[in-house]
């Protein structure tokens, strides 16, 4: 029987129809790593808080912000109740999650051995964790999956090091595991560490929004990044995406030259204990992570090849 429907819509692509149900709020749940925590933002971080991110001598931090510098702790402490406000709206439901960074705090303390030499005798103990940054999941859209990291203010102390990659980690792990498919970074155009943070972490590049605020003043660009659930972790294709991918020459992740697939591992990798030497140093970078990981998917290289590759690197 002949179909009644047009061969123009028969062969016109529309997309890969979404199945499964409709994800959850993310909640404000704490998130814990190897090197860092994040929790929901609360009152009692505030004063530790703000000298780990406030006051004139981290006014630079702000630069591209939308809001602060905050020159005196009852500007923070405003700021920061009006993010408590946000979360707190409509329990359950907000459309923003701000969470405080932690740390472990290390006391380094005399190992009481009087025989052993000096750099033998001392010894680090961690006494409880301290704020060294901020962020928050923002503009969460559950019927179209999709959310934002934002406010990303990470204090010296925290730039730079294993927790500050962890700490993105933990975010896009929470939200993928959610079920949700789109994870946004965004930020000012002319703001180069973002922009290159932003191709470190494993998010791509979708273009500049020009004239798109005004933020203080002055005009904003404002360049979008993403990285989608098939950037995250490979999947299986049903026969309708197969399908769609073989008459149209649609470029799926499994098809592209791209690392896609394979940024959840990358970042696992990357943040192994073995990747870093014992002054810190790293072995192989992020980006070069998710290349290994590529390659070993692809049967280029053995699942411990990675080991190898960073122990020549």
């Amino acid at each position: 029987m002949a179909s009644s429907v047009p061969d123009s819509e028969i062969f016109t692509p529309l997309g890969n129809p979404v199945s499964g149900p409709t994800p959850l709020h993310p909640g404000a749940d704490e998130l814990h790593g190897e090197y860092v925590s994040l929790v929901p933002l609360h009152v009692s971080n505030f004063d530790a808080l703000y000298r780990a991110i406030g006051g004139p001598s981290n006014a630079s931090l702000w630069k591209y912000m939308l809001t602060g510098p905050f020159f005196t702790y009852e500007d923070f402490e405003s700021n920061q109740q009006g993010h408590l406000g946000e979360s707190r709206e409509k329990e359950g439901t907000s459309n923003a999650i701000f969470y405080t960074i932690l740390v472990p705090c290390l006391i380094t303390t005399k190992a009481g051995d009087a025989g052993s030499a000096p750099e033998q005798g001392l010894r680090q103990e961690v006494k409880g964790m301290i704020p060294v940054g901020q962020m928050s999941l923002h503009r969460i859209n559950p019927t179209d999956r999709s959310i934002e990291v934002g406010h990303v203010v990470y204090s010296s102390q925290l730039q730079r090091t294993p927790a500050a990659t962890e700490a993105i980690y933990l975010l896009a792990k929470h939200v993928f595991d959610r079920g949700y498919r789109r994870f946004e970074w965004k930020c000012n155009a002319f703001n180069t560490p973002s922009v290159r943070a932003a191709r470190r972490l494993g998010f791509r590049y979708e273009g500049t929004q020009r004239n798109h605020m005004i933020v203080k003043g002055r005009s904003r660009d404002t360049a979008w990044f993403a990285m989608t659930a098939d950037d995250w972790n490979l999947r299986s294709y049903s026969d309708e995406e197969e399908q769609v991918a073989s008459a149209y020459a649609v470029p799926y992740p499994s098809r592209d030259g791209q690392s896609v697939g394979c940024v959840k591992k990358g970042f696992e990798r990357w943040l192994d204990p073995f990747n870093f030497e014992s002054n810190g140093r790293q072995r192989r970078r992020l980006e070069d992570c998710r290349i290994d990981v590529r390659r070993a998917r692809d049967g280029q290289l053995s699942e411990n090849g990675w080991c190898e590759q960073a122990t020549a690197a």
